[in-house]
């Protein structure tokens, strides 16, 4: 506790500073100076899983307002505040502070953990006005799959959930459910909280799930702030945040509905929801309908448009291991690399280069004549499984090379060498990821891995 902290005094009998309950931490910093009659309760999240929560969110925002009375929470144990030692003292000491605080407006905020927190606190203070940005509607997964909740190592670790959900309690009009759509996971949390009829549920599109570095980056967050703070109707912060109300067919639910439908081999229903998610007028369209529609566009047959629209945006290079001389990378959409191998969605071209400008008898390439190996997921969606690999061809028809029906085996091909490089469509019309499987949280769509290529030059045919 610092001198300047300690002369504020205390609050319902809170001292000023750093103190713990248990496993959780609490930082009470009264106002400086006037008081406006106020008490932010700002709930830390889960910044790096297993290592020690060092800082506190929002602290300098909430630092740089005067007349606030601050308390800044964090649960050490990363039990999604779900810890049971310290939990009821610390509950006291909040109740006790805003019963002799005589404030005029409370206001609690968190992201991720931090925001599941929030709203389990704002069923302990029913005056509270709550802003939980990205957070989860359960920690229990069994209904949901494990990709409900990010790193739920203390419920795997066999705690128990006294909390396991957070509850709509009081009035409804001062709970704000806020959540990017970028990442599906939020957009599943989104919709548990919409399905059980939370009715303040809004996107930000193309929203992260650090959701408040995402509204400082768009230069809303002290916008979003000064409503808060100023008691604006939460659907005013909404709107100060840009966002967009959830309702059953809305563009992120869509976006969701197609991805599903595409896991699921229903390519016609997929279809459907995004087209419903194309004529959403949100800006900036949200990347995720771009992926989806990459996804989509890779699962089905390459037509001639298709591929040559592939090619002009074929996604992320990722350089591989091609042997002296040789220069060669990976790109699909969200292609990375594994170690020495490149992990790609269902469609990937493949495009390799001598490493320096051929000359001589060297420069007299016809073709590469390659054999790949390939790694693939333990399941995979409704689709073939089998890799194909079509001569890439600018302003042509996809032509089919070679098959490979079992994708354990290599891959032998011939591709033509043209204008300095070979280049190679990859496809297998499936994907997988543990979310979609309803395995795990890992949530990017896979459908093969490149990992090893070996290469021979073959010669022009000589002339007759």
């Amino acid at each position: 506790m610092t001198g300047s902290q300690g002369l504020m005094g205390a609050r319902g009998g809170l001292q000023p500073g750093l103190q713990s309950f248990g496993g959780y931490e609490l930082d009470f910093v009264p106002a400086e100076g006037e008081a406006e009659g106020q008490l932010v309760i700002a709930a830390t999240g889960l910044h790096a899983a297993g290592a020690p929560i060092t800082v506190f969110d929002y602290r300098n925002s909430l630092m740089a307002r005067p007349g606030l009375d601050r308390v800044f929470l964090r649960d050490q144990k990363q039990s999604w505040y779900n810890a049971e030692e310290g939990w009821d003292a610390l509950v006291a000491a909040l109740r006790g502070l805003v019963a002799a605080g005589g404030y005029r407006q409370v206001t609690i905020l968190g992201v991720s953990m931090g925001g599941y927190g929030a709203l389990l606190l704002a069923a302990t203070l029913p005056e509270a006005r709550v802003l939980a940005l990205s957070p989860s509607f359960t920690t229990d997964s069994a209904p949901f799959g494990r990709g409900i909740i990010r790193y739920p190592q203390w419920f795997d670790d066999g705690h128990p959930a006294p909390r396991p959900r957070a509850e709509l309690t009081g009035d409804p009009a001062r709970l704000l459910c806020l959540f990017g759509d970028r990442d599906v996971w939020d957009v599943v949390n989104a919709r548990a909280f919409f399905d059980a009829g939370w009715p303040q549920v809004f996107f930000c599109a193309d929203g992260s799930h650090e959701l408040g570095v995402y509204l400082k980056q768009a230069g809303r967050f002290a916008r979003v702030m000064d409503r808060l703070l100023q008691g604006a109707p939460m659907t005013a912060v909404a709107a100060a945040a840009g966002a967009y109300l959830a309702f059953s067919h809305c563009q992120a639910f869509a976006l969701l509905a197609a991805r599903r439908a595409l896991y699921a081999g229903e390519l016609e229903a997929a279809d459907r929801f995004l087209h419903y998610a194309r004529q959403a007028p949100t800006t900036p369209a949200p990347r995720s309908l771009a992926l989806l529609g990459q996804l989509r566009d890779g699962l089905a047959p390459p037509t001639r448009d298709a591929a040559q629209a592939f090619l002009a945006d074929p996604g992320a290079a990722v350089p591989l291991p091609a042997g002296d001389g040789w220069e060669a990378t990976l790109s699909s959409p969200e292609a990375r690399a594994i170690g020495a191998s490149v992990q790609a969605g269902p469609l990937a071209l493949l495009r390799i280069r001598p490493a320096a400008p051929l000359a001589g008898e060297a420069a007299e390439i016809g073709k590469l004549r390659l054999r790949l190996r390939f790694a693939v997921p333990p399941a995979a969606s409704a689709g073939s499984g089998a890799i194909s690999a079509y001569a890439a061809e600018p302003g042509a028809r996809p032509r089919l090379l070679a098959r490979a029906e079992d994708p354990a085996q290599p891959l032998g091909v011939d591709v033509p060498f043209r204008d300095g490089e070979a280049l190679l469509l990859l496809q297998r019309p499936c994907f997988y990821s543990m979310f979609d499987a309803g395995a795990g949280a890992l949530r990017t769509p896979w459908s093969m891995r490149l990992f090893k290529l070996t290469l021979k030059p073959l010669p022009l045919p000589k002339a007759a």
